[in-house]
């Protein structure tokens, strides 16, 4: 007979009751909206059944009920905890576009750590307990990241875990319905596999159990890794729609999976080498050599690439004012809402990130030697002092490793900018440096570079996400004429104007310079701001939008702009790989071999980035190397990059 079993738990029981009672009353906007429930009446009440069913567990012992009943109940509680994991998925993921055999090879995934944990423990209810956990904060960091940045989590973010960790006080999370209705369901399993705890009871059991959960997982470890899962069709482009079509968890896993390097087919590492001995980079350049400034300014973009719309007033008047002495236009970049080390890889490197398994940083996982073919290192091989400055830590994206590798001379972060300027003029816009600091830092190196010419790389940070925060000293830009309210936009665009009034202070300054300089600036990606926003421009849910409607979240502007003559263009349309060989064209620089190589592919692959490219004809194309002789021997290229180890016969 079911009984309470004691005052104690009465008390304990009606002492939760009233911290969920509280916490509902304080918090109807998580269950409400203007136009009624966020979600239907049905999912509401199974919220409810769930609180009441976990505090009944809590309060009241089942070991009354007949043996055979209560084993059964046990029996279908333990099963049932990866169907639970997986609705906790489904709660956190958003829109469920996947099939049956989609949801089972999640579910079996969702299987594994249960197993894994039986192996060692023998014990259901802590097997159960440690899986729900597990299941409950991978999926909780798909959903954090997901509202933060716009896209889930990869593989990746684990090994990014520094930078993460650097920029996460500058977000602010409100719990939702989908997260609370995840922990209640978690609290619930972990309740009910306690309350009914399988216990299987024989001669020698725990060995044949333990072998029995070893051998299972070792049955499905196999079979997961003998698919090859390199031709599996997911949404590279778009890693949300990816959960989405193929769940958190098998996204993760194929995404995992791809990124590794293969060896593309034909591949012939002596004969990369001798036709790159072919390309004369001409190291021994005598000419003119003038100062390259280049600006990687965070998030930086223009959003009415997508669709126009109005703000009370202009937030990047400067930036479209210049056009004497300036090169103009439109980059195709690879990351949205965040891996902005990827946008830098791809200037720096020439490499493109179409040709990398989908998912990868190159700067967590692939760069770990000296890259003689990059730009810091051929600038340095033209007489040239290469500084790279970031205003936030150097282990942010491992740059503190990777800076060095490339061959820039010297790396200035949040650590070390105190060497060369007085701290008490720093200016911070919400806790990062401003980008009137940044250029400030910039024009200091350029007073202190000696006789060499300088080459400069600063990545900024005033602009980073997430942009719930705003700040009071800010000049606020509203936007007008649109149907919904987006205060995260309008914090965005207010940072923009600021950056404006810091460039057109930059480029005064360079104005006055009498020695000859050329300023790069350009955005490494467009921000996560309201998924509403970008809808109401497109006129259209995202997830109905085409492949080529989505690609205008990954354009970006650029300039190139110096303070002596050189020839104007406007509309120039091009992608970050290709960016570094037009700012050695401009200052009238010889190309290094990677840029050469560029220079004769450029007119069959104008524009490429992670997800495909436009060919000649500007039709969108995958990036698949056995369609193309051109991408193949790009993608034996960047294979030899990657995985080339440098002697000093490769050095400039």
């Amino acid at each position: 007979m079911v009984k309470i079993s004691s005052y104690k738990k009465i008390i304990s029981g009606v002492l939760l009751a009233a911290v969920m009672f509280v916490f509902s009353c304080m918090n109807m906007h998580l269950f409400t909206a203007d136009n009624g429930y966020r979600f239907e009446t049905a999912q509401f009440t199974a919220l409810i059944l769930l609180s009441a069913g976990t505090l009944l567990m809590y309060l009241l012992d089942f070991r009354g009920l007949p043996k055979w009943l209560y084993t059964a109940v046990c029996a279908v509680i333990t099963a049932a905890v990866p169907f639970i994991i997986m609705q906790i998925a489904m709660f956190l993921s958003g829109d469920i576009e996947y099939s049956m055999s989609i949801y089972m090879v999640n579910l079996l995934l969702y299987t594994a750590p249960l197993l894994i944990m039986y192996t060692f423990t023998a014990s259901f209810p802590v097997s159960a307990t440690v899986a729900v956990i597990l299941g409950l904060l991978f999926n909780m960091a798909s959903y954090v990241l997901g509202n933060f940045r716009g896209t889930p989590f990869i593989p990746t973010d684990i090994l990014a875990i520094n930078t993460a960790a650097n920029v996460a006080s500058n977000y602010k999370f409100t719990f939702e319905w989908q997260p609370v209705s995840a922990i209640l369901l978690a609290a619930f399993a972990i309740g009910a596999v306690w309350a009914f705890p399988l216990k299987i009871k024989f001669k020698k059991s725990r060995i044949f159990c333990r072998l029995a959960g070893a051998a299972a997982f070792i049955v499905l470890a196999v079979s997961f890794y003998a698919v090859d899962y390199m031709n599996v069709d997911i949404d590279v482009f778009d890693q949300t729609h990816a959960t989405h079509t193929h769940g958190t968890a098998y996204n993760f896993f194929i995404n995992a999976r791809k990124m590794q390097i293969h060896k593309p087919g034909g591949y012939d590492e002596s004969a990369v080498l001798a036709d790159l001995d072919k390309l004369d980079e001409n190291t021994d350049y005598k000419g003119k050599k003038p100062n390259i400034i280049v600006i990687m300014n965070e998030s930086y973009s223009d959003l009415t690439v997508i669709n126009d719309f109005d703000t009370n007033i202009s937030y990047n008047k400067f930036f479209k004012s210049l056009d004497k002495n300036t090169i103009r236009g439109e980059l195709l970049v690879s990351p949205f809402g965040g891996y902005t080390c990827n946008t830098e890889f791809e200037f720096l490197s020439g490499l493109s990130m179409g040709l990398l398994p989908s998912g990868v940083a190159p700067y967590l996982q692939y760069i770990n030697k000296e890259c003689p073919y990059f730009l810091p290192a051929y600038m340095n091989s033209l007489g040239y002092k290469t500084v790279a400055l970031h205003p936030y830590y150097a282990n942010g994206w491992n740059r503190e490793t990777v800076y060095p590798l490339m061959g820039f001379d010297e790396f200035i972060s949040i650590e070390n900018m105190g060497d060369y300027q007085d701290e008490n003029t720093f200016e911070t816009v919400r806790s990062y440096y401003s980008d009137n600091t940044s250029y400030s830092a910039v024009i200091e190196q350029f007073e202190r570079k000696g006789n060499k010419p300088l080459f400069m790389f600063n990545v900024t940070m005033q602009n980073h996400g997430g942009y719930t925060y705003s700040d009071s000293r800010l000049e606020s830009v509203k936007i007008t004429g649109m149907k919904g309210e987006y205060p995260n936009t309008e914090n965005y665009l207010s940072l923009l104007k600021k950056s404006d009034d810091a460039l057109e202070i930059l480029i005064d300054y360079f104005k006055r310079c009498e020695e000859p300089t050329i300023v790069v600036f350009f955005g490494d990606h467009q921000p996560a701001i309201e998924s509403e926003f970008y809808e109401e421009l497109y006129d259209s849910p995202l997830e109905e939008l085409s492949d080529e409607e989505l690609l205008n979240r990954y354009k970006v502007p650029f300039f190139i702009w110096a303070n002596y003559d050189i020839d104007s263009k406007t509309d120039v349309e091009t992608s970050v790989n290709y960016l570094s060989g037009l700012v050695l064209d401009t200052a009238g620089l010889p190309r290094n071999k990677i840029n050469l190589f560029l220079d004769d592919i450029n007119s069959e692959i104008p524009r490429i980035n992670a997800s495909g490219h436009y060919d000649a004809n500007g039709n969108w194309n995958d990036n698949d190397p056995d369609t193309s002789d051109t991408l193949r021997d790009y993608n034996y290229i960047e294979y030899f990059m990657m995985t080339h180890k440098p002697n000093d016969k490769d050095k400039p």
